[in-house]
């Protein structure tokens, strides 16, 4: 128990007015306890007794206080000595007791009572106080070992258990030694206290010299707590001095061990306590691992105090053992001795595995064809072939080599590293090359990989083709500035498919904003762009009067299509007032030219110019701008008109009557428009003028005509024309029929032209199959020749007249296509004609003379051989005559 709360104690007075009868009763008997080893200790406890009252008044309790024991024990009342009561009421009468150290044992009792308004009341309250008394228990005898290893003291800790049997705490407990030997020291620790019935350590601490002699050597120590109670045990203490083996090195790690091989090493034993010999060692091994073997080679010999000896392990990894599996063993020496000291030594290694191909891979690639076809030969893309070495030791790369599908593609290596180090990888680069000829689609390259150790590896990659498709515009801004309202200009740009692979599929221009008035018109575009394609892109404006004078205008064109960027074409124009400065000065200076007639067409166009510019500066009415579009293109017909008739008359007096008709043929347009102006015009003064100037015009015109006509018919009248020269003829005259109006006569001028052009197709054919059968029968000919001398036919003798008889048939038909090529008009064919005729007829006559002097060369010769012969059988038949006769011996012998 707490001393302080022991000494504590509970001042609490308790008046329990209790308005029921079910409650408890009182306690009035308790048991207070002492610690004999603790001093100053105190124990308090609470005693009670209830009583009802059987009137009503004051009530008094007595005694307030009794002392006990010398004074060790006592009783405090801990309510009113009086109070006031209610008659059936019950009350509740406490005391305090306490008793403080030095109090006996035994029962200590307090008579209370209780005088009331009707009555008395009285109880004995009692208290027990007991002193706890500590004991030890019985302590045994202690033994232990004390062995000397490396160092030339030795030293232990026994643990001894101590008992306190009794019922009180046991404090100040002490320790003291006696019997110690000499060379030995010890040290004891005690707890501070033990409770009652717990068990404590203490702790001896031995050490000892190495003078102390090897055995047993005892001594007592003695226990005593607080109050004087002791307990005595002996201490027996072994002293070792047995051989000690211990390791220079207890953790060996070998490193690396290739599969399938094994790593050794040496480690050093030594006998380290210095006083035994080691004879023989035991080897255990505190486990085994199932992924490797270890063998211990050379530790099992003596090794004399104080002496080392080397011995030698060895790892083998099993050949399932996984990549970088740590193999570890804890081997524990210890000498043969039993007493000896051994030592544990861990080993270890890790498994590694020769280079190996973790993978080999290669991403897919694509081969854009992204520019212009004419000036790209080939192109390429580079393919990084990652090659991981899986395993630890380098992997040493023989080749590297790639191919792929398709003639029209090669895949070469540009970069390889000759060694890839191990857990790592590199990267091999080949180079994919495709002709610029190459079809788009997917090709397949593989890649083979040859390393020493690892073999082959193999990995592919689909390599695309693409085509692409790109658009080029010159420009995307068109920019016509300033434009006369009424005038038309035109802008052109090109358009095109720049690579050269794929047409433009869905091609389109379309205006997607600007002025919607169709000022603004495509004179020209693409309906389609094919691969490598330019087209033009035309632009056309006209401004009319409705437009707002030097005002700019935009409009934006968008060209689309599949597989392309849009593209968006800027057209920009301001428009300004027309201008006929320049076309009224050309009237003027034509005033000088030509006769009355001409200098009145020039005249009263110009006027009718300046008067419309006067009413649109000073009235700007919308009839005077109604007309400037067509007083402007009056005034710009008229000059064309005036240079034209002039033109024509000066090309018909020089006698070029085919470039005068193209001069009236312009005239006689630019005449239509001025007339159809001179009657649109609605300003007055502007309308008389364009009149005077159409007569004049016509005037000029009619007699220009007539001249032309009289000389075509002059010329179709004469015997010398030919089909070709007439129809050619007629149709100048229905040409001129139709430009002076005479609608029927020009009808009938073209069906005479259309028949006289008909003849002449027709001679021109008859003449194209006579020259055709020229030139057959002339091939037949030169087939019969017996032999060709300098590109001359020779034939054989018997033969002529049969030859003279074909070459009489092939100039018949070149004469007949001669003449009909000239009937019709047709020189450059006729001329043909007669040069073939003339040139056959000559090499057939040069073969002729030739085929002559061949005819008297055989003569000749056969002539000559015929001699020949004769005297060859003249001399055979000499000589046999002299065979028969013998002459020819005669000879010899006389010779």
């Amino acid at each position: 128990m707490d001393n302080s709360a022991r000494v504590a104690t509970v001042a609490f007075v308790v008046l329990c007015l209790v308005t029921s009868v079910g409650l408890a009763a009182a306690s009035n008997t308790d048991t207070l306890e002492l610690e004999a080893a603790e001093s100053g200790d105190s124990d308090t406890t609470t005693l009670s007794y209830s009583f009802t009252a059987q009137g009503n008044g004051t009530a008094t309790v007595s005694p307030t206080s009794d002392s006990q024991s010398a004074g060790d024990v006592t009783f405090t009342l801990q309510s009113s000595e009086s109070f006031t009561v209610e008659a059936g009421q019950s009350y509740t009468v406490e005391y305090e007791v306490t008793a403080q150290d030095g109090a006996r044992e035994g029962t200590y009792d307090l008579f209370s009572s209780v005088s009331g308004p009707s009555g008395s009341y009285s109880e004995t309250l009692s208290v027990d106080v007991e002193v706890l008394e500590p004991q030890f228990g019985s302590v045994g005898s202690q033994d232990d070992e004390l062995s000397f290893t490396t160092d030339s003291t030795a030293s232990t800790t026994i643990d001894v258990d101590v008992d306190n049997i009794g019922d009180g705490v046991m404090t100040g407990v002490s320790a003291s030694t006696s019997g110690v030997p000499s060379g030995m020291d010890a040290d004891v620790s005690t707890p501070s206290e033990i409770g009652a019935g717990d068990t404590e350590t203490v702790e001896v601490d031995v050490s000892a010299e190495e003078s102390l002699s090897e055995g047993s050597h005892s001594f007592t120590v003695t226990v005593e707590d607080s109050l004087g109670n002791t307990e005595s045990f002996t201490v027996t203490i072994d002293v070792i001095k047995a051989p000690v083996l211990t390791a220079d090195d207890r953790d060996i790690d070998l490193g690396d061990v290739l599969i399938g091989e094994s790593v050794s090493g040496d480690f050093i034993l030594e006998e380290s306590g210095g006083y035994e010999d080691v004879n023989g060692v035991q080897v255990v091994f505190d486990n085994q691992h199932p992924d490797g073997e270890i063998t211990l080679s050379g530790v099992d010999g003596f090794i004399e105090a104080n002496g080392d000896r080397v011995g030698t392990v060895t790892i083998s990894p099993e050949s399932s053992a996984q990549q970088h599996t740590d193999l570890s063993w804890d081997a524990t020496l210890r000498p043969d001795d039993p007493d000896g000291t051994g030592t544990t030594i861990m080993f270890t290694a890790r498994v590694i595995y020769p280079p190996y191909y973790e993978s080999v891979s290669a991403p897919d690639r694509t081969i854009a064809f992204d520019e212009p076809r004419a000036q790209q030969s080939e192109f390429s893309n580079t393919v990084p072939v990652t090659i991981e070495n899986g395993g630890d030791r380098p992997m040493d790369i023989s080749s590297v080599t790639p191919t792929i599908t398709g003639s029209e593609m090669t895949a070469t290596v540009v970069d390889a590293p000759d060694t890839i180090p191990g857990q790592s990888s590199r990267t091999v680069e080949v180079r994919v090359t495709a002709d610029a000829d190459s079809d788009p689609g997917d090709r397949q390259m593989n890649v083979a990989v040859d390393a020493q150790e690892a073999g082959q590896e193999r990995t592919s990659a689909t390599i695309s083709v693409e085509h692409e498709t790109e658009i080029d515009v010159e420009t995307t801004d068109i920019a016509y500035g300033r434009v006369v309202a009424t005038r038309t200009a035109t802008r052109n740009i090109a358009i095109s498919e720049r690579l050269g692979y794929n047409d433009i599929e869905n091609f389109d221009i379309r205006l997607v904003s600007g002025p919607e008035e169709g000022w603004l018109t495509l004179a020209e575009r693409p309906d389609s762009l094919a691969a490598g394609e330019t087209s033009p892109l035309v632009t056309s404006l006209t401004f009319d009067t409705r437009a707002q004078f030097f005002t700019q205008y935009t409009w934006e064109y968008r060209i689309t299509g599949d597989n392309i960027e849009t593209q968006t074409i800027t057209v920009t124009a301001t428009p300004r007032p027309v201008d006929f400065t320049a076309t009224v000065d050309d009237l003027r200076a034509a005033e000088s030219n030509g006769d009355n007639r001409h200098r009145t067409v020039a005249s009263e166009t110009a006027s009718a110019m300046e008067e419309l510019t006067t009413e649109i500066r000073e009235d700007s009415s919308q009839q005077a701008r109604n007309d400037v579009t067509t007083v402007s293109a009056a005034g710009r017909s008229t000059a064309l008109f005036l240079r034209y008739t002039i033109d024509a008359q000066q090309q018909m007096d020089s006698g070029n009557h085919t470039a005068a008709q193209r001069s009236l043929t312009r005239a006689a347009a630019t005449y239509n428009t001025l007339a159809s102006a001179s009657g649109r015009v609605q300003t007055p003064a502007a309308r008389t003028r364009l009149d005077r100037a159409a007569g004049a015009a016509e005037e000029i015109l009619t007699e220009l005509l007539d001249e032309q006509r009289g000389h075509y018919e002059q010329q179709l009248a004469s015997n010398d024309t030919t089909m070709l020269e007439r129809a050619q003829t007629t149709r100048q005259l229905a040409q001129l029929a139709a430009l002076a109006g005479d609608d029927s006569e020009a009808e009938r001028l073209e069906s005479e032209s259309q028949s006289a052009f008909s003849n002449y197709s027709t001679l021109v054919s008859d003449g194209n199959a006579n020259l055709q059968s020229a030139r057959q029968d002339r091939a037949n000919l030169t087939a019969g020749t017996l032999l060709t001398v300098g590109g001359r036919p020779v034939y054989w003798i018997g033969n002529l007249d049969g030859v003279e008889q074909q070459q009489s048939a092939v100039v018949e038909s070149y004469t007949q296509a001669e003449q009909q090529f000239e009937s019709a008009g047709a020189s450059s064919r006729a001329q043909t004609a007669q040069s073939e005729r003339m040139a056959f007829s000559q090499r057939m006559e040069q073969g002729r003379l030739l085929s002559f002097g061949l005819a008297g060369f055989v003569v000749v010769a056969f002539i000559t051989g015929l001699g020949l012969e004769a005297r060859a059988i003249y001399r055979y038949v000499q000589d046999s005559t002299e065979a028969v006769r013998g002459d020819f011996l005669l000879a010899n012998d006389t010779a």
